[in-house]
């Protein structure tokens, strides 16, 4: 009987000692690992920054303020190819999303040079939920791109294969969508050949 009894403790000493030394090890794992973007009220992921880097400027304040000078409630295709222009929108969230936020800077340096050819929004998607309805996110940051007419920019060879989704709705294509954080000069390459299709 205490053969039995000595055997149990031993057995509750061992699983104790393991529930521990898992807990220190879970606790060390969670410590260790990269800082995740918090999930909004629309259940959107963001997405990495370009090259891991998680970094913002200084002067975020700044770009924050200019950033508000070009965002809209929600966007309207239709409507913004009235005036002519193609058309680059980007969803996004300026809190709570690292890459966003990396990616601001040069969307602001963009929109301040071409501005005058190519209608640029900024969609904040924690705004509202009519933000997102009827657009294809799966994270943010997202750009969709149109051509001046309102049809969804078909992107020549010029890019890297895949970089962007052409999205189809009833048989037709509907959106062209990138995914991620583009950088100054890969929104200027856009603009390119953007400006170059009129």
């Amino acid at each position: 009987m205490n053969t039995n009894k000595n055997t149990i403790q031993i057995v509750l000493v061992i699983g104790i000692v393991a529930v521990v030394v898992l807990g220190v090890w879970a606790f060390t794992q969670y410590q260790r690992r990269p800082a995740t973007q918090p999930m909004s009220q629309t259940g959107l992921p963001s997405t990495p920054a370009a090259g891991g880097a998680n970094t913002e400027p200084s002067n975020m304040a700044e770009v924050l303020a200019a950033v508000e000078t070009f965002t809209i409630p929600v966007a309207d295709v239709d409507e913004l190819a009235a005036a002519g222009k193609p058309i680059i929108l980007v969803f996004g969230g300026p809190d709570g999303c690292a890459s966003c936020r990396v990616m601001l800077p040069g969307l602001v340096e963009f929109y301040n040079e071409y501005r005058d050819d190519i209608t640029i929004h900024f969609v904040d998607v924690w705004s509202s939920q009519q933000a997102i309805d009827g657009w294809p996110l799966m994270a943010i940051p997202t750009e969709f791109i149109f051509n001046a007419d309102g049809t969804p920019f078909v992107p020549g060879d010029q890019f890297r294969a895949g970089s962007f989704d052409l999205i189809d709705q009833g048989g037709t294509h509907a959106f062209t969508r990138h995914t991620g954080p583009l950088s100054y000069d890969e929104l200027v390459g856009i603009a390119q050949a953007l400006l170059a299709a009129e």
